[in-house]
């Protein structure tokens, strides 16, 4: 992926033109044994039923990682990249986590998600996060990763802000070569490749989110296209940092 300094980031992603828009990831779309879509096991509000695939995805990531609403109790989680914190809301609304933060590098996706939520969004490069050492039993981190340079720097954060024994899981469209987590530091406990289906989700998506945001569904359309031409790869990993501090 291109190096792209933070300016030009912020630009990139200043695209969309209608406050409702709370998710901009592809989205996760479940499929039965047949290869056909099907549904998760949750009760969507009406806030999230035009983002249906979208909020499967952070659904995924705890189901992935095995918290539920009753072991999320005792934890403090964090978002990176939490864009205009849909995802956050989310963990907000369905689980009972002990506190909530997000981050993420665009002052423009705070002043949305403030409109939706009362969660704290932090305005913040993710190679320099504001937050003490030792903050957070979960970080996740969607589709924003490979946008994070220098790399190292970002790794280094995770580490630091982490608990010993927490967890970071990420979901993205790029594999991040080489991968720094893979060190004395991390420990990579399971990895997925849902290629398939993001796909689909943006196959539906595109069309769904035609209402809300057309810029939106052109976003997702071009994105189908990438999965099509095997430009890209969509992969979920979690990794444990170790307990020696």
């Amino acid at each position: 992926m291109e190096i792209m300094k933070e300016k030009e980031i912020i630009e990139k992603y200043n695209y969309l033109d209608d406050d409702n828009v709370i998710f901009m990831n592809d989205g996760y779309c479940p499929l039965d044994e047949d290869g056909y879509p099907t549904k998760m096991d949750i009760q969507l509000t009406e806030k999230y039923r035009p983002w249906r695939y979208q909020v499967y995805m952070y659904k995924l990531l705890m189901d992935f990682i095995k918290i539920d609403s009753e072991k999320s109790k005792e934890k403090t989680i964090l978002d990176v990249g939490c864009g205009r914190a849909g995802g956050l809301s989310f963990y907000q609304d369905y689980y009972q986590f002990k506190s909530l933060h997000g981050v993420d590098l665009n002052p423009e996706h705070k002043r949305v998600a403030q409109t939706h939520t009362d969660i704290e969004v932090h305005t913040s490069s993710a190679t320099s996060l504001p937050f003490n050492s030792k903050s957070f039993d979960i970080i996740t981190c969607v589709e924003s990763s490979p946008y994070y340079h220098p790399f190292e720097s970002y790794v280094s954060e995770i580490k630091r802000i982490l608990k010993p024994g927490g967890i970071y899981v990420r979901a993205e469209r790029y594999i991040q070569t080489p991968d720094y987590f893979l060190n004395d530091d991390f420990i990579q406990v399971k990895y997925i490749d849902i290629n398939h289906n993001s796909r689909i989700s943006c196959s539906i998506s595109k069309w769904t989110t035609l209402q809300s945001s057309e810029k939106m569904s052109r976003v997702l359309f071009g994105d189908e296209e990438e999965y099509i031409e095997n430009r890209t790869t969509y992969n979920v990993t979690s990794y444990i940092k170790k307990t020696l501090d």
